[in-house]
C-alpha cells in the first residue's frame, strides 16, 4: 500500500506527529517550563529587586534552558525519539511516485465566535420575483414560509434584509417595505406575524444571514465570498442539485455556473440545509468527486405544509363556477411548472393511451406556468383540449390549488428530477393519493404512502393508472392510510431547526480548509464525467445491506485514498456496496479531509497504526456485506471487475478467494496470481508482459492473491482469524491468509476478467538503511510463514495434506455475554500494545478468571479488533471468547463498572479507577516522571495494588516512599504458568525464550551470543543454542535481531521467531539447559527495571525439565533454589562456567534430579492458584474448578 510521497516526509511533519505520540507533548513542556521559571524567577526576586546591570531577556532565555534541561525528557532525549521515529516512518513508507503536495488549509472564514448572534432574512430574491411576476414558484413558496414561521415565533429576533446599493451589500427592510414590496402581492395568508422594525442598517461581524430562496447565481457567489471576508455567517438552503446531474434540460454553461455556486457554498457557509438525505448525500458525492474540501455542515431541515383553512374547504364547492370548464369530482390533478423536467407531457401520452384502449378516463387538469404551450391551441395534444380530457389552468392561486387538491380522485407527479417534490408533500397533506415517478427523494418523503411508477416504462405507468382509475376502493383504502400514518411537518419546526443550527454555528470556531478543487494526478487513474460516476455511486454505493464491503486502509494518504474512491465509483456495478476505510493515525490534516461525512463510505478512525493487517480485521469486523474486498488505496478498478470476481465465486462454492489480474499504469501485466516455493518465495505469474499470454487468460487456482485487492467471503475471513498479528507491520500476512483457506479447504481462484491498476509499491528510493530493514523483515517474515506452511509448500500431490488448524482456530471458544446482559461490568484496562506476551496472558488470565462472574471488557486507549483476542487465544492457548475490546473513549463515556482492574508501569495508575472494587496491576514501578499534584489524588481511587513478585513489591513500595506518597495495600499474585510436559530424552541443547528487543527489557540474546561462543571456545562440544521468541516490528528491534543473527552466523545457533506453539513445547521438552539473561550488562543498582520481574519463561523451561542457569537478579531468584533445582550467575564468565560444569561435570543421575526438581517447583505456579488468588482480590467465589486449556503446553513464548 502506498503512503506518502518521499518528499513529503519532512522533519518538520514527523517532528510534529513524534511529540504528539511524545510522554511529553508540547502542551505539557510548555505547562512544566512555566511552572519551572515561575519558580526561578520567584527566587531571583521582583523585577525591581534584581541587578540593575542583569540583562533579563538573556536571563530568561537561561532559565528557560534550565527548566527544559532539567525536564524528564531533556532536549537530547527528546532529539533521540526523533530520530526513532524517523527510522520508523522511513522504513515503513514505501513511495512509488512523487504525491503532490496539498495546499495549504486556511479558515474559511474570518467570523469571530460568539454564543448569540443576530439573525437576518434575506428577502431580496423573492422581491426581486415578485417585481417581475405574479406568483411564486415553489422555491420562493418555501422561502416565504420560512420568513412567515420566523414572524410568528415571538421569541425569535430575525430581521429581514435584501441587497443594497451594490451586489455586496445588505441593508435591512422595514416592515413596511416588507409589506409593500412581498406581503402585499401575494394571497393574504402571509405575515400575521409581522411585528414593527426599521431598515437602513446592515448585518455586522459575528451576525448570521438565512439565504432560503432563488439565490444560486454568479451574483450570490460573489455575495457569500464577500460575506466571509467580513466574518458575517450565513445559511443557504439548497433545493436541488439538478443542474449537475445531467440531463438534456441542463445547459453545459448551467451546469458550470451552477457547480462554481455551490462551491462557494461549500467552503463559505456555515451551514447548507436540505429537504431530504438523498440531496445532502448528492451533494457530498458530488464535492469527493470534484475534489472540493466541504466546510459547511449539511443539515436536512423538515419541509412543512400549510394545512387546509376552512375558507379554501368552502372554496372546494365553488370550484365549477371559477374553473368552467373543470369536471367536478371527475379529474386528476398535477401541479407543477408545466416543462420537459416535471414531464406533464408523459401524463398526456399516457392519457390519450389510455383512451385509445377505450377506458372512460376522468379529466386530466394540469396546474402551472406552461411553459411547454401544452394548453395553447397549437399544442399537439389539442385533441385532449378538445375533448374536454385535458385542462391547463395557469396562474392559479395557493387556495384555489387546495382546493383543487381536495377535490381531485387522486393526484400525479411524473417528475424526472427533483429535489424535494412539494407538490407530493401537500397531496399527502390533503390526504390524497399521489401517484409519483420512482425518484429517491419522494420515496425518502412519502416513504410507502404513494403509488410509483417508472418514467422510462410506459407500460408500467399505464398499468398503475389503470388501476387508480377504476379501483376506487384501492384509492379509498390507501388515502384512508395515508390519513392515519402520514406525519405532517409543520414550517415552525423547520424555523425553529434554522435557528438552533445557526445558533450553533455561530458559536463554533471556523475550520480550516484547502480553498478551491484539490484533485492531483496519480497513475492510472482514469479521467470521468461527474455527471455518470454521480449516478452510478447513488445507485450501487449504499450502507443499507450492500452485498458487498470494500475496506481500504489509509495511513497519511487521503488525496490517494480519495482517489481510488473515484475510481470505484466510476468502474462499479452490478452489486451494491459499502467502502469501510480505516485510518492507521494519519496527521490531523490528513484526517480532516477524510473524516467527512460520504453516503456509502464508513470512516473509522484508530488513532494509531495497527498497520496492515490488524485495520483490515478491524474494518471487517465494522462490514455489512456478505464478502468483503480487500482493496490497497494504490489500486484502481476497471470495469466489470467487481461482478467478474462475483461471478466466479458463485460458479465455484469451494472458492475461500478470488482475485484479478493485476496491472501497472501502463498496462503491463504485473501479477496474474502466484504460487510460493518451498523456500518460501513467491512466483508472481505473467509479471512484466505487454501483452497477457493465453495461459494468463485462464481461470485457475493460485497459491495466493495480493492483498492489493482480493473478494472473500467474509464470514470466512472471521473464521480462519483475520489477518495474523504474527506477521505484523508487513509482509505474507496475504499469503498466510491464502493458506488458512486452503488448510480449510477453501481455494483461492484467479480470475483474469477481472482487471485492477496498481501502482504497487516501490524500493526505498535509495536510502539503505530502509531497505536492509525491509528486507530482514521479509527475511523474518519469510522464516516464519515457511515454519507455519512447510507441509503445505512440500506437498506434491493432487491431494492437500492435512493441516492442523488449531494455531488460528481455537479448538474452545466462547462468545461475549450481550451488552444489555444481567451480568455486572468488569473492567480490564491496559495501556500497551496487544500482543502474545508475559504480560498480555497474566492481565487476560485474570480477565477470564472474573468473566466467571461478570461481563468483562478489555479497555485499550485505541481500538483494537476482537480477531485479535481470538489470535491471542490461540497463541496462549486460552479461550478468551468471553471478553470483548472496547477503546477508553468508549469506557468513559459508559456506566461505572462493578470491578475495574489497571495494568501500568509506573508507581501511579494511568487512568483512574471506577467502580466497587479496584485494583491497579504494577508490572514494575519504573521511574516515575514528573506528574501533576491531582495523579497520587488517582492513586487513591484504586483499593489494592497487585504486583507479580516480592522483588516488585519490594520496589513498588520504596518508590511510593520516594515520592512522599501514602502507602496502599499491595498483594503478590503470581503469574499463570502453562506447564509442558517433561520429557525424558534431552539433547545438548541450550534454549532462550524472549522477545527480540533492544533497550529497556531487553533479553540479551546478544550477550548470549557471545557467551555460547565463549563457551564452545573453553572446549564444550557438540552443543547448540536455539533462540526461540517474538519479533517487534519497530525498526530498531529489528535491527537489533538482523545483528544477532549476523554475530551468529558461523556458530550452531538455531532462531525460532514466532515458532508455533508445539515447536516451543518440543524445544522445552528436549533441551537441557534454559538460559535466561534479562538485566545482564546493565546496572541493576541504577535501574533495577531492567531486570527480569519474575520469569515466566524460567517457570515454562523448569517444568519441561530444563535445568534454568539465570542471572542473580530479580524474580527468578523467587523461583529457582540454587543447587536444588537450578543455578545463578552475576556475568557472562560465571554464565559460562555453570553451563560448562553442567555439560561436562554433571553426571546422568545429577542432571536427572536437577530436571525433576524444576519440574516440581514449576507446579506451584498454576493456573488454579493464579485463579483462587485473582478471586480473593476481587472478593469473588473462589472457583474449585480449572478448565482443562488452561494447563494445556501450548502457547507463544514471550516471558513476562
Amino acid at each position: 500500500m502506498v503512503q506518502l510521497s518521499e518528499h513529503k516526509i519532512k522533519k518538520r511533519t514527523v517532528r510534529l506527529k513524534s511529540f504528539y505520540h511524545h510522554p511529553f507533548s508540547s502542551e505539557k513542556r510548555k505547562s512544566y517550563r512555566r511552572r519551572k521559571l515561575s519558580k526561578i524567577a520567584g527566587g531571583a526576586g521582583t523585577r525591581s529587586d534584581l541587578n540593575s546591570g542583569l540583562n533579563e531577556r538573556k536571563e530568561r532565555r537561561k532559565i528557560k534552558y534550565i527548566a527544559s534541561l532539567r525536564h524528564p525528557f531533556s532536549a537530547r532525549k527528546r532529539r533521540k525519539y526523533r530520530r526513532k521515529r524517523l527510522d520508523t516512518l522511513a522504513f515503513a513508507i514505501m513511495p512509488s511516485f512523487a504525491m503532490s503536495a496539498p495546499p495549504s488549509r486556511m479558515p474559511y472564514s474570518v467570523r469571530a465566535v460568539t454564543t448569540a448572534p443576530n439573525l437576518w432574512f434575506y428577502l431580496g430574491d423573492t422581491v426581486d420575483w415578485l417585481g417581475v411576476h405574479d406568483r411564486l414558484t415553489g422555491v420562493g413558496r418555501v422561502s416565504i414560509e420560512l420568513f412567515d414561521a420566523f414572524m410568528r415565533e415571538p421569541e425569535t429576533l430575525i430581521r429581514p434584509c435584501r441587497t443594497g446599493r451594490s451586489d455586496l451589500d445588505i441593508v435591512a427592510m422595514s416592515s413596511e417595505e416588507v409589506q409593500d414590496r412581498v406581503l402585499d402581492r401575494l394571497d393574504g395568508r402571509y405575515g400575521l406575524g409581522l411585528g414593527s422594525f426599521d431598515g437602513g442598517d446592515s448585518p455586522a461581524k459575528g451576525d448570521h444571514i438565512f439565504f432560503t430562496g432563488l439565490v444560486w447565481t454568479p451574483k450570490f457567489s460573489a455575495l457569500f465570498r464577500h460575506l466571509s471576508s467580513r466574518g458575517i455567517g450565513f445559511s443557504v438552503l439548497v433545493h436541488d442539485i439538478i443542474p449537475l446531474e445531467g440531463g438534456d434540460n441542463v445547459g453545459a454553461a448551467e451546469a458550470s455556473r451552477f457547480a462554481e455556486w455551490l462551491v462557494v457554498c461549500l467552503q463559505n457557509a456555515d451551514r447548507l440545509y436540505v429537504s431530504t438525505n438523498v440531496v445532502r448525500d448528492q451533494i457530498l458525492r458530488w464535492a469527493l468527486l470534484e475534489g472540493v474540501e466541504v466546510a459547511a455542515t449539511i443539515v436536512k431541515i423538515p419541509f412543512g405544509s400549510t394545512p387546509l383553512k376552512l375558507e379554501a374547504l368552502s372554496r372546494t364547492d365553488d370550484l365549477q363556477g371559477r374553473f368552467p370548464a373543470l369536471e367536478a369530482g371527475n379529474f386528476v390533478l398535477s401541479i407543477g411548472t408545466i416543462d420537459p423536467r416535471k414531464n406533464q407531457i408523459m401524463l398526456c401520452r399516457l392519457w390519450r393511451n389510455l383512451i385509445a384502449s377505450g377506458l372512460e378516463v376522468p379529466q386530466l387538469v394540469l396546474v402551472g406556468r406552461d411553459d411547454l404551450g401544452l394548453g395553447k391551441g397549437h399544442s399537439i395534444y389539442r385533441d385532449l383540449l378538445r375533448s374536454g380530457r385535458l385542462l391547463v389552468l395557469s396562474g392559479v392561486g395557493d387556495a384555489d390549488i387546495a382546493a383543487l387538491t381536495a377535490a381531485c380522485r387522486f393526484t400525479a407527479f411524473p417528475s424526472t428530477s427533483e429535489g424535494y417534490g412539494l407538490p407530493v408533500a401537500e397531496s399527502l397533506m390533503q390526504g390524497k393519493l399521489c401517484l409519483a415517478s420512482r425518484l429517491a427523494v419522494i420515496e425518502e418523503q412519502a416513504g410507502d404512502l404513494a403509488w410509483y411508477f417508472d418514467v422510462d416504462d410506459s407500460r408500467q405507468a399505464e398499468e398503475l393508472f389503470r388501476k387508480a382509475i377504476q379501483d376506487r376502493d384501492a384509492v379509498g383504502a390507501a388515502e384512508a392510510r395515508i390519513r392515519v400514518d402520514y406525519v405532517r411537518p409543520t414550517w415552525t419546526a423547520a424555523a425553529k431547526r434554522l435557528e438552533a443550527e445557526a445558533r450553533e454555528a455561530a458559536s463554533t470556531k471556523p475550520l480550516s480548509i484547502i480553498s478551491g478543487r484539490f484533485r492531483p494526478e496519480f497513475p492510472g487513474a482514469e479521467p470521468f464525467k461527474t455527471t455518470e460516476v454521480l449516478k452510478r455511486a447513488s445507485r450501487w454505493c449504499t450502507n443499507d445491506a450492500p452485498e458487498v464491503s470494500i475496506l481500504i486502509v489509509n495511513w497519511n494518504a487521503s488525496p490517494l485514498t480519495l482517489e481510488c474512491i473515484r475510481q470505484i465509483w466510476m468502474h462499479t456495478d452490478g452489486h451494491t456496496y459499502e467502502i469501510v476505510i480505516v485510518d492507521n493515525g494519519s496527521d490531523e490534516d490528513d484526517l480532516a479531509r477524510l473524516s467527512k461525512p460520504v453516503p456509502g463510505v464508513t470512516f473509522i478512525q484508530i488513532g494509531r497504526n495497527r498497520f496492515f493487517g490488524e485495520a483490515n480485521n478491524i474494518a471487517a469486523e465494522a462490514a455489512r456485506g456478505e464478502y468483503i474486498v480487500l482493496l490497497n488505496n494504490d489500486a484502481f478498478p476497471q470495469d466489470d471487475w467487481l461482478s467478474s470476481l462475483m461471478n466466479m465465486m458463485a460458479e465455484n462454492p469451494s472458492l475461500g478467494a478470488a482475485g484479478p489480474m493485476f496491472l501497472w499504469p501502463d498496462g503491463r501485466v504485473q501479477e496474474a496470481g502466484g504460487m510460493i516455493n518451498e523456500g518460501g518465495y513467491p512466483v508472481r505469474f505473467g509479471r512484466g508482459q505487454d501483452h497477457p499470454t493465453p495461459d494468463i487468460l485462464m481461470e485457475r487456482y493460485v497459491d495466493y492473491i495480493s492483498a492489493a485487492a482480493t473478494l472473500i467471503d467474509r464470514s470466512l475471513f472471521l473464521q480462519v482469524g483475520g489477518f495474523d498479528l504474527t506477521f505484523e507491520p508487513a509482509y505474507y500476512e496475504d499469503s498466510d491468509l491464502c493458506f488458512k483457506f486452503r488448510a480449510l479447504g477453501r481455494p483461492v481462484g484467479y480470475c483474469p476478467s477481472s482487471r485492477v491498476i496498481h501502482i504497487e509499491g516501490a524500493a526505498a528510493n535509495g536510502n539503505t538503511k530502509a531497505e536492509a530493514r525491509r528486507k530482514a523483515l521479509g527475511d523474518s517474515n519469510r522464516d516464519k510463514f515457511v515454519s507455519r506452511w512447510e507441509r503445505l509448500l512440500e506437498s506434491t500431490g493432487e491431494e492437500e495434506p492435512a493441516f492442523p488448524v488449531e494455531s488460528f482456530i481455537p479448538a474452545e471458544w466462547s462468545s461475549p455475554p450481550e451488552d444489555d446482559s444481567s451480568l455486572p461490568l468488569a473492567v480490564v484496562f491496559t495501556p500497551y500494545a496487544v500482543t502474545p506476551g508475559g504480560g498480555e496472558r497474566y492481565i487476560l488470565s485474570a480477565a477470564r478468571q472474573l468473566a466467571r462472574t461478570h461481563r468483562v471488557e478489555v479497555v485499550t486507549p485505541y481500538r483494537y479488533s476482537n480477531l485479535r483476542l481470538r489470535q491471542i487465544g490461540c497463541a496462549l492457548n486460552l479461550d478468551l471468547g468471553m471478553l470483548k475490546f472496547k477503546t477508553l473513549q468508549e469506557f468513559e463515556k459508559g456506566p461505572e463498572p462493578d470491578l475495574m482492574l489497571t495494568m501500568g508501569n509506573a508507581v501511579l495508575p494511568p487512568i483512574p479507577g471506577r467502580g466497587r472494587k479496584t485494583v491497579y496491576h504494577c508490572q514494575f514501578p519504573f521511574v516515575l516522571k514528573e506528574e501533576e499534584a491531582s495523579d497520587e489524588a488517582m492513586l487513591q481511587t484504586y483499593q489494592e495494588v497487585m504486583v507479580n513478585s516480592a522483588f516488585t513489591q519490594g520496589y513498588y513500595q520504596e518508590r511510593l516512599a520516594e515520592a512522599g506518597m501514602a502507602s496502599i495495600p499491595t498483594r503478590i499474585v503470581n503469574p499463570p504458568v502453562p506447564l509442558v510436559k517433561r520429557r525424558e530424552r534431552r539433547k545438548r541443547a541450550i534454549l532462550s525464550v524472549g522477545r527480540f528487543i533492544v533497550g529497556g527489557h531487553s533479553k540479551r540474546q546478544d550477550l548470549q551470543v557471545e557467551a555460547f561462543r565463549a563457551l564452545i571456545d573453553s572446549g564444550v562440544k557438540d552443543i547448540e543454542l536455539h533462540l526461540a521468541g517474538s519479533s517487534f516490528p519497530e525498526a530498531s528491534d529489528m535491527d537489533f535481531l538482523a545483528s544477532v543473527r549476523e554475530a551468529a552466523a558461523d556458530l550452531p545457533v538455531f532462531f525460532h521467531i514466532n515458532c508455533s506453539a508445539g515447536e516451543l513445547e518440543a524445544l522445552y521438552g528436549e533441551s537441557l539447559v534454559y538460559w535466561h539473561a534479562t538485566g545482564l550488562g546493565r546496572d541493576l543498582e541504577k535501574e533495577p527495571e531492567k531486570a527480569e520481574h519474575f520469569g515466566i519463561s524460567v517457570v515454562e523451561a523448569m517444568s519441561g525439565g530444563a535445568i534454568p542457569i539465570t542471572l542473580r537478579a530479580g524474580g527468578p531468584t523467587e523461583i529457582i533454589t540454587e543447587g536444588i533445582n537450578g543455578f545463578f550467575y552475576d556475568d557472562i564468565t560465571g554464565l559460562v562456567d555453570q553451563t560448562r560444569r553442567i555439560m561436562n561435570d554433571a553426571s546422568e543421575d545429577e542432571l536427572q534430579k536437577l530436571s525433576l526438581a524444576a519440574h516440581s517447583r514449576a507446579l506451584d505456579f498454576s493456573y488454579s492458584r493464579f485463579d483462587n488468588a485473582v478471586s480473593s482480590l476481587f472478593r469473588l467465589p473462589v472457583s474449585k474448578k480449572t478448565t482443562s486449556n488452561r494447563t494445556s503446553p501450548r502457547h507463544q513464548g514471550s516471558p513476562a
